[in-house]
């Protein structure tokens, strides 16, 4: 069935990751199951042989030593650049496109980041110095894992909206962070020789370029995927020992992603964020009992964090890429992709693409 014009878009992707410079080369990293892991020097975790260095996925050699906003460009840019080239944008700043840039970060509370160089990062996303023009509307999102899948609904809306004909959408992050780890550290989320249950810290960024599909068809371009539906929700219920795990928001963001994308069955790929927390996995098998029964027999999970570690922001973003690879290449089994994700915090979100004929 041939896509409607005001249809939702993805024509371009971008990754740069530990185990890809690009979107290819990580997805099929993630695909293999190739990792870089490795003992990150800076960081000593305590244990009975003495301290020991951190696992962790990084940049090697080492991108350098600070918090997300310090190593904003040198994470995106490249991401960035490979998405517009793919969706064959290439002189943005002799085009009449109006461009909306919508980025994903993590929370400017974060421990670690100093005041002027979040300022930095901010006049840089203000003034289009991350994407070589500056855009017509920005917009930074601090939601953790679900602020990727904040910044895809806005960027769809506003395009629905035709406020803007080019959203670049993504997400950074970077959990190699001192203080931030020596905070995971004692709140025992991170994976040590002591505490088997918790992450891996990792960094990387990913973005992609959304449009209407009608546009996109009379500028020459190709669709690489369409955008099905997407849903924003709140877990009620803190996370910690206090409480139970309820999953009621999750449960509710996945029922209303699956009721809008149309036939469930056509979805055989799931994608979502575990990442070796307990609360993520006893959430997860809560909700798959709940509302994935709709899906068909022998539909697949996959969680990138097994090889990117965990990437907070850059989550969603990367999972749209992965999913458009995985539909290229033919093994995401289906027509259609899932893709789930839960903050710390409490938000969740839930998204769907399908194959981009409709």
């Amino acid at each position: 069935m041939p896509i409607e014009p005001t249809a939702i878009v993805v024509s371009g992707i971008g990754m740069s990751t530990p185990v890809g410079r690009h979107a290819v080369q990580a997805c099929a990293s993630v695909r293999a199951g190739i990792t870089r892991f490795a003992e990150w020097p800076y960081f000593q975790v305590p244990s009975e042989d003495g301290a020991v260095g951190l696992t962790a996925s990084f940049f090697q050699p080492d991108m350098l030593l600070g918090s997300w906003c310090e190593k904003a460009y040198a994470l995106s840019h490249q991401a960035i650049a490979e998405a517009l080239f793919d969706a064959r944008l290439y002189d943005l700043e002799r085009s009449p496109l109006r461009v909306g840039f919508f980025i994903a970060t993590p929370s400017p509370e974060r421990p670690g980041v100093e005041d002027e160089d979040l300022e930095s990062f901010l006049g840089d996303v203000r003034d289009g110095g991350l994407i070589a023009v500056t855009p017509a509307y920005r917009e930074v999102i601090a939601q953790d894992h679900v602020g990727g899948t904040a910044v895809i609904a806005k960027a769809a809306q506003a395009l629905k909206e035709q406020t803007i004909d080019i959203a670049v959408v993504g997400g950074i992050d970077s959990l190699l962070e001192d203080e931030l780890l020596e905070q995971l550290l004692a709140e025992g989320r991170l994976k040590t020789p002591g505490q088997p249950s918790g992450l891996i810290p990792g960094e990387g960024a990913a973005f992609a370029v959304l449009e209407r599909a009608g546009d996109l068809a009379r500028r020459g371009g190709k669709a690489r995927a369409r955008l099905a539906a997407v849903t924003l929700g709140t877990e009620s219920t803190p996370i910690g020992p206090e409480h139970g795990i309820h999953a009621d928001g999750l449960t509710a963001v996945i029922r209303q992603t699956l009721a809008d994308s149309g036939d469930p069955r056509e979805i055989r790929l799931v994608i979502n964020d575990l990442n070796g927390e307990r609360w993520r996995f006893l959430e997860w098998a809560t909700v798959e009992v709940r509302c994935l029964a709709a899906l068909p027999n022998g539909w697949r999970l996959e969680h990138p964090a097994d090889v990117l570690g965990d990437i907070g922001a850059a989550f969603s973003p990367s999972a749209l890429c992965i999913a458009v690879r995985a539909m290229a290449r033919g093994y995401a089994g289906g027509k259609g992709v899932l893709v789930t994700a839960a903050s710390f915090g409490g938000g969740r979100s839930a998204f769907s693409v399908f194959a981009p004929e409709g």
